[in-house]
């Protein structure tokens, strides 16, 4: 049996490290790749990011010494020629490019790529403002293209409830970065090409690496943004960079923050507005008011007083006679009704069954108030009640005479 070496894993960490310092090769490289994930923190001046090729990643760092060396400004995308060490990180294990200089070769794929793609779609037109619409000033729908789970999503619900909750928001959720999300943006954006249901459109997501917001340079995305019959507001969530989709919508934001409030007014600024208008307006009906007021008195001082009263008296016989007429009108309707209730009242007694008994007749019923219209109907020792006028009988059936019933 062999024998094991026990060993903690800071001693392996270390060892390896060794290992990668001793080898001639990975400790001298050069590198020609292209940068990712760039990240660059002032407060350490250190800079991370990640070289690519077609076929792999090296995560990279390069410290506060060696970036303020720098005669360029490193960008996602930019193609660069790096001089490092390969090293390990021994608090994770991990190995990486320990970058000592860097300078430009070249723009890279992805930039040249989508250089490519905006010299080809300015030319066509699609970034022309002459093309691009206004955003509607008062929508009463919203639609939402981003990620359901994103902070994006949740900051443009904050943003439009509070300041303009009389809009609905219709969210068509959609990936927003990898290799699927070019397809579902697209996707999206058919749905409300074709059914419609809002007056602005946002689509966007929250801040990322160049390589993150690749989704949103794809080309078919970006015609279906122009042939939109829907306003749309790209709010991809960065401040320096563009994408394609920034070019050819109708509005740019640089986060779905600032999107939501260019997509919808402030109710509250909107209050204070109408409050302010109608003072105004109320203030010049009273100058206008006033105005006409000295006019009028000035037409009845050239008019004269004789012919203010002439007017009066006029006014008043039209008056008169108005009231002469509606008189006539009432009192036909009032003789028509009377007649009315007359002619009811006379149907009504009628039809009283207390009419009948005040000539002598009455009606028989049983104990459980049935009506009793035949004798054989009850038999002897039945208890029945006899409805007079004014008087009821309860009486005990003791005898029975049948008198002959006509044919």
């Amino acid at each position: 049996m062999n024998d094991f070496r026990r060993l903690t894993v800071s001693q392996i960490s270390e060892y390896i490290g060794m290992v990668f310092d001793s080898d001639m090769i990975l400790s001298n490289v050069c590198i020609s790749a292209e940068i990712a994930d760039l990240k660059y923190y002032q407060s350490s001046g250190h800079m991370y990011f990640t070289l690519k090729d077609e076929q792999s990643v090296l995560k990279s760092v390069m410290f506060r010494s060696n970036v303020q060396k720098l005669r360029f400004t490193p960008k996602n995308g930019m193609n660069v020629l790096v001089y490092g060490r390969i090293g390990v990180y021994s608090k994770s294990g991990t190995y990486q490019l320990y970058v000592n200089s860097m300078s430009e070769d070249g723009k890279g794929k992805d930039a040249e790529a989508f250089e490519r793609l905006k010299k080809k779609l300015a030319a066509e037109g699609l970034f022309d403002e002459s093309r691009k619409r206004p955003i509607p000033r008062f929508p009463a729908t919203v639609g939402v293209i981003t990620s359901a789970k994103g902070a994006a999503l949740q900051d443009i619900l904050n943003v439009t409830g509070r300041r303009w909750p009389l809009a609905d928001i219709l969210i068509c959720p959609s990936l927003v970065q990898g290799e699927s999300a070019p397809a579902e943006l697209c996707e999206a954006m058919r749905y409300f090409n074709t059914f419609g249901g809002a007056d602005v459109l946002i689509i966007g997501r929250g801040g990322g690496s160049g390589e993150d917001l690749s989704a949103f340079n794809d080309e078919a995305l970006a015609r279906l943004i122009a042939a939109s019959p829907i306003p749309v507001i790209s709010a991809v969530g960065h401040q320096t960079d563009f994408t394609i989709c920034d070019f050819v919508a109708d509005k740019r934001e640089p986060t779905p923050s600032a999107a939501a409030e260019r997509a919808t007014p402030d109710i509250e600024q909107i209050k204070t507005d109408l409050a302010k208008n109608g003072f105004s307006i109320a203030n010049a009906l009273n100058n206008k008011i006033g105005v006409l007021s000295q006019k009028l008195i000035s037409q009845e001082k050239t008019v004269g007083k004789a012919a203010a009263e002439g007017y009066i008296a006029y006014k008043s016989l039209q008056i008169e006679n108005f009231e002469n007429v509606i008189e006539g009108q009432k009192n036909i309707y009032l003789s028509r009704s009377r007649s009315l209730i007359e002619n009811y009242s006379m149907h009504l007694v009628g039809l009283n069954p207390l009419a009948v008994l005040q000539r002598g007749y009455s009606y028989v019923t049983d104990n459980e108030g049935n009506l009793v219209s035949d004798a054989d109907d009850v038999k002897i020792g039945d208890k029945l009640s006899v409805r007079f006028e004014k008087t009821d009988l309860e009486v005990k059936v003791t005898d029975k005479n049948v008198i002959n019933k006509p044919i």
